[in-house]
């Protein structure tokens, strides 16, 4: 398969200082109706265990782009999921991630004592 560059941009557009400053890890599939769909995670900064996994859209193949918003907007200050999106190829969109447990706001994602991400559960 060959792939042509026809533009480029930006899916999303953060604001800095607020708590969905960053966005990181974007996947993006097609759907059979023929919008490109595209996964990501917003979180206030590098490091903090408060991932939003977050959707947008786009019906003209890229060229512009509508946030959805949050897939799981009433886990938001639970858990922190991040996900990533895949399409099969009879054209079924699977999303699949990780979600750990907020025990605190601010908290970083890292256990000091494993020395890896702290516990968490495949979704």
């Amino acid at each position: 398969m060959k792939w042509e560059r026809l533009s480029e941009g930006f899916v999303t557009r953060r604001e800095p200082g607020t708590a969905t400053a960053l966005a990181a890890g974007s996947r993006c599939a097609l759907t059979d109706e023929g919008d490109l769909v595209c996964t990501y995670m917003v979180q206030s900064k590098l490091g903090i265990n408060d991932f939003v996994a977050t959707l947008s859209r786009s019906a003209d193949l890229g060229s512009t782009w509508t946030e959805q918003g949050p897939i799981w907007p009433h886990l938001e200050d639970r858990s922190s999921d991040a996900v990533s999106l895949s399409r099969a190829a009879a054209g079924d969109l699977f999303l699949y991630g990780i979600e750990m447990p907020i025990d605190w706001p601010g908290e970083t994602f890292w256990n000091e004592a494993t020395q890896g991400i702290k516990q968490n559960c495949l979704g």
